[in-house]
């Protein structure tokens, strides 16, 4: 019973946001008039960075099926990239899901070693996103004399949180706190995936360098509604949307990547407009080329099953 209330509070929250998103999207619909007008420059450079984001995300999943001994093709990790970006901007899962079912199909890759893996894969980029704006607080307070004591505090937290969580997930109880079983199952995860260290350092610094990609994507898409929003906000705003992203209490990111950029925004000295408007364009443009990228490679899920050798004539 407690998991059921969980669930529909999920969807619940989840239908709260995506209202938000589209009244907010609904109002400063004008402002996204100016998507029109982008500089050649920018377009290149936001082209670039969206195929980066999808090779990146590809790359992983290249990494994570390879430690099964699995090789997949450039067309495969970057064409099921692109497919579960697209899918997961929507809803949670579903592009994870539509990925394991072609590795399944294809390769034979197992269900549960897959989700066990990204599940570890998920909280790595956790952890490197809090530390990633762990760090970025501390220089924007010591180097900017920024007013961000209780973000760095909250950072510092999520860190401890994680820790405290890895050393006692077994000590606590799935049907007292149902809410926490996602975490749980990806903290086992996790542990097996520190077991591969080489896996888990490849899979941190892929993590990094798409964090840096992100946070330069968001700081041209602000540029291109014509708002000036320094990198290192954006740096800071690209850890809280990985983070975001991954809370279990809502079934997708609609409103809440846009929403919580919007209040680092406020809290920083800018708008909830402001960041909801950078990050709204973000999602976007990156968006578009990944739905792009995925009609080209769509075929990749109607390929029919290898056919099995036949036997040699006697």
């Amino acid at each position: 019973m407690p998991t059921r209330r969980f669930s529909y509070l999920k969807y619940l929250v989840t239908g709260i946001f995506i209202l938000f998103f589209f009244l907010f999207i609904y109002r400063y619909r004008l402002e996204f008039y100016v998507l029109k007008d982008i500089r050649l420059d920018q377009f290149i450079f936001l082209l670039g960075l969206a195929l980066a984001t999808i090779g990146l995300n590809g790359f992983k999943l290249r990494l994570i099926v390879r430690s099964y001994g699995i090789d997949l093709k450039i067309r495969e990790w970057f064409g099921l990239a692109s497919i579960s970006l697209s899918l997961n901007s929507f809803l949670f899962k579903s592009g994870s899901a539509a990925t394991s079912n072609y590795l399944k199909r294809r390769h034979g890759y197992s269900y549960m070693d897959f989700v066990g893996t990204l599940g570890g894969d998920v909280l790595t980029m956790i952890f490197v996103n809090s530390c990633l704006g762990f760090m970025v607080c501390g220089y924007l307070i010591f180097f900017e004399g920024a007013e961000a004591t209780l973000l760095m505090a909250g950072w510092g937290v999520a860190i401890a949180g994680f820790f405290f969580l890895q050393q006692n997930s077994s000590k606590i109880s799935l049907d007292k706190y149902a809410y926490l079983e996602p975490i749980i199952r990806a903290l086992g995860a996790f542990q097996k995936l520190l077991a591969n260290w080489k896996l888990f350092r490849n899979l941190a610094v892929c993590g990094l360098t798409l964090a840096l990609v992100t946070s330069v994507r968001l700081y041209i898409s602000a540029r291109v509604v014509h708002l000036d929003i320094p990198w290192s906000h954006c740096l800071l705003f690209t850890a809280a949307m990985a983070v975001v992203r991954h809370v279990p209490m809502v079934q997708s990111d609609l409103g809440t990547r846009e929403f919580a950029v919007g209040l680092l925004s406020s809290y920083l000295g800018g708008s909830l407009k402001q960041g909801f408007l950078a990050a709204a364009t973000d999602r976007i443009i990156v968006l578009f080329w990944c739905l792009v990228c995925a009609g080209i490679f769509k075929g990749l899920l109607a390929e029919r099953d290898p056919e099995p050798p036949r036997p040699e004539a006697s």
